[in-house]
Parts: structure tokens; sequence; C-alpha cells
């Protein structure tokens, strides 16, 4: 159990117990998180191996940026974890209660580690606030409230869409003078964190100072598989980019870029089409995206047009952390 010292303002409430997750929670927090979703999306998408992978995100120490809730007899009824996302303090959390522990309190004690975790670093770094970006499904009143009640601000609204890839995918058709190849490791970063940049403007504020945080933090990630990855490329050119990653069935299109000179000749409908078509060969069933509310709009009729369909929306949030010297 967690000693007195690290304990937070929230309260635990009476009946449950905190601890340190390990390796061996993954199939109890496996269980918890598909009790929740199938509450709220009617299906899981989730499993021990996927649990797994996440806890080998870069910048994530289990012992250190997660914690288990149970009931006193052991039963895994929480889970929540946060890490840091990239330089400059901002840091990305989330929690899960069981659907049958809604309303006890579970939720907010969590949402109060992980504001102390955030705090914590901002206090080390002694550079101002750190930043928690959490995320909800928008069905999820519960957690909507919470937020609200804590200071959050609500910065955007995602539709997730999706593809079924059990028929025949059909191949793209390349516009003229764009040929498919895959990404490199180690020769193609610096073209692709380029695209990247040019296509996201001023949203690309998550992919690092340079190529070379993006590389470490992307390229390197031991979750990421570059084989899945698709370019689209005009001679020597990186004309386009979809990164993508698969676990079990479900294919997720990460990213789909193409920078400003060559929008407008098809090449995002062709890397669309061409990562339903890798992704069903690596064995995916279904392929899933989000799409940014209100501001992909043409990204949005794309993915529509290519037989996406939206299966829910979520909400992501911020709020600022203070260093606990300006408390």
């Amino acid at each position: 159990m967690l000693s007195e010292s690290e304990a937070m303002d929230r309260e635990l409430p009476q009946g449950f117990e905190v601890r340190r997750a390990g390796p061996a929670d993954a199939a109890a927090v496996a269980a918890l998180v598909a009790a929740s979703q199938e509450a709220f999306q009617g299906e899981t998408e989730i499993s021990r191996a996927s649990v797994l992978r996440k806890w080998r995100a870069p910048r994530f120490d289990l012992e250190r940026d997660a914690w288990l809730v149970q009931t006193e007899d052991g039963h895994v009824i929480a889970f929540g974890a946060v890490r840091e996302a990239g330089v400059g303090g901002q840091f990305e959390g989330n929690f899960t209660v069981h659907p049958d522990y809604y309303g006890r309190g579970v939720a907010a004690y969590l949402l109060g580690r992980l504001e102390e975790r955030v705090r914590a670093a901002a206090t080390e770094r002694s550079k101002g606030p750190g930043v928690l970006h959490t995320w909800t499904g928008a069905d999820n009143t519960a957690e909507r409230d919470l937020f609200a009640q804590a200071g959050y601000r609500r910065i955007a609204v995602f539709s997730r869409m999706e593809k079924a890839l059990d028929d025949e995918i059909a191949e793209p058709d390349w516009p003229p003078g764009i040929e498919p190849r895959s990404f490199r490791r180690g020769v193609d970063d610096l073209a692709v964190y380029t695209a990247l940049v040019e296509a996201f403007g001023e949203d690309s504020g998550d992919l690092g100072a340079d190529a070379g945080d993006w590389s470490r933090d992307v390229v390197a990630d031991p979750r990421a598989d570059p084989y899945l990855w698709l370019l689209a490329c005009e001679g020597d050119e990186v004309a386009g980019v979809t990164i993508n990653s698969l676990t079990g069935g479900r294919g997720v299109i990460e990213r789909l870029a193409v920078r400003p000179s060559w929008q407008g000749r098809g090449v995002g409908g062709a890397l669309l089409r061409g990562a339903f078509a890798v992704l069903r060969r690596r064995g995916a069933h279904r392929a899933v995206l989000a799409v940014e509310l209100d501001v992909a709009v043409e990204a949005l009729d794309l993915y529509r047009r290519a037989g996406m369909t939206e299966v829910r929306r979520i909400e992501f949030y911020e709020k600022r952390i203070a260093p606990a010297m300006e408390l």
C-alpha cells in the first residue's frame, strides 16, 4: 500500500485499497477495461497483451506512474496511469473505474493521483506548470461532470470512425507520379517528420521539437511497428505518409498526412486505402481512426467517402497543474 506521505487531498473511499501495479496485473486491468468498454461501447477491444504493450510506452514507469484500486478482498475495480508525453511538461493520463463502482469517489481519487504526479514533475522541473491531458467518451456523463468540477477545460471533440475490413480490400489508385513504399527506419525519419510538420502546421506541437525527438519517441518506441507505415513518394520526395498500428484484429490509423504541395491530387485517399490494404494483409478485421470535428472537415469527408462511419465521440480535456511552490 502507499505510504501516508503519498496521501492525496482526495481520500480513497472506505472499503478500498490502493497499490502500485505490476506486470502480473495486466490481465486484471484488461478485464476491468473490457467491462467499461462493454458498458459504454457495447463491445471490447482490449487484451492482456495490449495492456502490456501500453505499459512499454516511452517515459512511463509502471511502479511510479500507475495506481491500482482494489476491494479489501483483492478484486481490482479501478486503474489510473499518467506519462510524460513530451518535453515541456506535457502529460497524458486517464483512469478506468468498473461500472459497478461508479459514484463512490474512486474516479475523483485517481484523478487526484494523476494530478499529484504532474505537480511533482512540475516542481522538479522548476519551469512553470505542467499540463495534464485526459479524455473520455462523450456519453460518459459521470467523467465529464468530474472533469468540469475539477477545473478541466474541454479542448477538442473527436469522431471515432471505423471500417470493416472483412471483405477483400481493393488496392488504391495512386495519382500519376506517386509511388507507395514502406518506411525505412533510420533513413526516412527526417523526411516523414518534415511531412507531418508541414501537413499539421500549428497542430504539430505534439510531434516533438525536432526530428531527433520524433525518432526517439515514435520510431524507436518499442510499441511501434514501422512495417505497417506507408509512404507516398514522388521521386525522392515524401509527399505523404500514414502511420498505422495493429492490436489483435484492430488496425489503427494513427496519423494520415499529405504535404501542402501535394494536397488536392488524391494522395490522401490513396494513402487511406493503402493503409486499409496493409492492415488487412496483416490480419486486421477493421480499421479505426479519430478525426477532430469542426477542424478537419475535409479529412472527415475523405474518410466517409472511403466507407468509414462514426461509432462514437471522444472529448479531450486539459488542466494546468501548478508546481508545489506556487500553491
